[in-house]
């Protein structure tokens, strides 16, 4: 009787990856290609950082009614959570 090879992990999970190092060819880790990943996903933090930005800008300018450069610091400290001296004070709303 054969004996059955031994199962390393348990039932329901998924198997341990299996590592072929012999099918890796020597340009898939190549920092042209690890480029062309990154570049985008690095491309779209910064719009969407840059969108919160200008619109956290325009919403204390048009809400709470501040001047542009006062909306911006507030919005630069809020989103960093630096948290220096407040320009204004916040109105509350209802």
């Amino acid at each position: 009787m054969a004996k059955s090879p031994r199962v390393s992990w348990l039932p329901g999970r998924l198997a341990p990856p299996i590592h072929r190092f012999d099918s890796l060819s020597p340009d898939r880790f190549s920092p042209i290609s690890t480029m062309s990943v990154c570049l985008p996903r690095f491309l779209l933090t910064l719009l969407v950082l840059g969108l919160l930005i200008v619109l956290g800008t325009l919403e204390y300018t048009w809400i709470e009614g501040q001047l542009l450069a006062d909306a911006l610091y507030m919005t630069v400290i809020t989103v960093t959570a630096i948290e220096y001296t407040k320009v204004f004070e916040l109105t509350l709303t209802e």
